[in-house]
């Protein structure tokens, strides 16, 4: 959180920081139906007590997630889904339930990746520091369940003079006729397509001053880049006591895939805010641990052969993301449905060795990160880290392969090493 710096005029202006809404994943149980979510908390002017937060929740569901039964002259489908709110103790704060009919008329319609529904609700809660916010779709013919568990940071808690929404991805907005925003469609996976031309970043600004006309200024920086990728300075009015939508537009030959931050600014003469945020632009259907392109390509090293793996490695930046595409659409088991399963896996084993697995070295460049990317969670472990006479080592077992592997700490920093090395067979296991 960068904040500005003081000045003589410190008992004339009041300062606030605008704390960035940290919603956070925290646990998904069950692989079908899956689906995206996207929460948002805006501040809920409307009402007259200052301690209330307008909770949005935004869940899209892909129709080749759930399962269609034919009728007649279509295709049906029919689901559940489920939002709660909790506190941080797990009292519950508000709870919603609905029924979904989904039809469609063709059985490629079923399976397409375009298609997917978009359910929106909205709770009105007590303005709190933290939330927990549970989601589940149940399939009503296959009765799977899946559910997403998440916390939300809110930044509302306290009395401020100018405040903001958190900011919302979206890949459509529409203006009345007087040129005012008059709604949006949020991305709800919180990526954009790379096909799109433009991008927009919406955000609400809450003036809670006497002055109407505020001063806003907002630049976009890649991280290892000192200069402004996008920098904008404008004025804006926005009265007392009413919701003032603004969006801010992202050129898609500006920003690629990565990671940038964007440091928003709004004041006048009785107030001051300084909004400092992440944000990550993604490509639909790629993994979200895939944050950076050229570490992506880099963790291909333990199963793609040696000459694709250089060529894709050697490519610019343009011809890189084609190659990285089409590398992962050769080994698609499901071609044209919205998931690529093996990418997905693959990344979510190279996440979980960043996790469990980093020292010094990130998890998957450690030796029992390559073993689990390889060959996935172990049947059976044997954890001898704390025996007298010997140094510290694991084993880990995979009965239907017919393998186990040890590992040592030779230095005792716990950083485990592999007795004996893969042989090249181990490493294209999974090729």
């Amino acid at each position: 959180m960068k904040f500005l710096t003081f000045t003589l005029f410190l008992f004339l202006i009041q300062f606030s920081s605008a704390f960035a809404a940290e919603l956070k994943l925290e646990e998904i149980s069950g692989n079908q139906p899956y689906f995206f979510t996207d929460v948002i908390a805006f501040k809920n002017i409307e009402t007259s007590t200052e301690d209330e937060v307008r909770l949005e929740i935004f869940l899209k569901l892909p129709y080749d997630s759930i399962q269609f039964l034919k009728k007649k002259d279509s295709f049906e489908a029919k689901c559940e889904i489920a939002f709660t709110v909790l506190d941080k103790n797990g009292e519950q704060l508000g709870g919603h339930v609905t029924q979904k009919n989904i039809q469609a008329k063709t059985y490629r319609e079923t399976n397409s990746i375009r298609n997917s529904i978009i359910y929106f609700y909205a709770f009105d809660i007590p303005s709190l520091d933290e939330y927990t916010i549970r989601a589940a779709v149940t399939d009503s013919d296959s009765k799977a369940e899946c559910v997403q568990r998440y916390t939300l940071k809110n930044k509302f808690a306290g009395n401020k003079k100018i405040q903001i929404s958190d900011l919302v991805y979206t890949d459509k907005v529409a203006m009345d006729s007087l040129h005012e925003i008059s709604h949006f469609r949020p991305s709800v996976i919180r990526n954009f397509d790379d096909k799109l031309d433009k991008y927009f970043l919406y955000y609400e600004i809450y003036n809670n001053t006497d002055e109407n006309e505020l001063d806003v200024s907002y630049l976009i920086r890649a991280p290892k880049t000192k200069g402004a990728i996008i920098d904008s300075t404008f004025k804006v009015i926005a009265e007392t006591g009413k919701i003032k939508r603004q969006v801010i537009e992202l050129p898609s030959d500006s920003l690629h895939l990565g990671e940038y931050s964007i440091e928003l600014k709004i004041s006048n003469s009785k107030a001051r805010l300084n909004y400092k945020k992440p944000i990550q632009i993604r490509w639909r259907q790629i993994p979200f641990s895939i944050s950076n392109l050229t570490e992506a390509i880099e963790q291909l090293r333990y199963i793609a052969p040696n000459k694709e793996y250089q060529k894709i490695q050697k490519a610019d930046e343009i011809e890189q993301k084609e190659l990285f595409q089409e590398f992962w659409k050769k080994r698609d088991p499901t071609d044209g449905t919205a998931l690529n399963e093996i990418m997905l896996e693959y990344y979510r084993r190279v996440e979980h060795s960043n996790k469990n697995f980093s020292n010094v070295t990130p998890g998957w460049k450690t030796d029992r990160g390559m073993v689990y990317i390889l060959f996935g969670p172990p049947s059976d472990v044997e954890d001898h880290s704390f025996e007298a006479n010997s140094r510290p080592y694991l084993v880990w077992y995979y009965y239907s392969l017919g393998r186990k592997f040890t590992f040592v700490d030779f230095r005792g920093f716990g950083d485990y090493e592999l007795l004996e090395p893969l042989s090249s067979f181990d490493t294209y296991f999974n090729n």
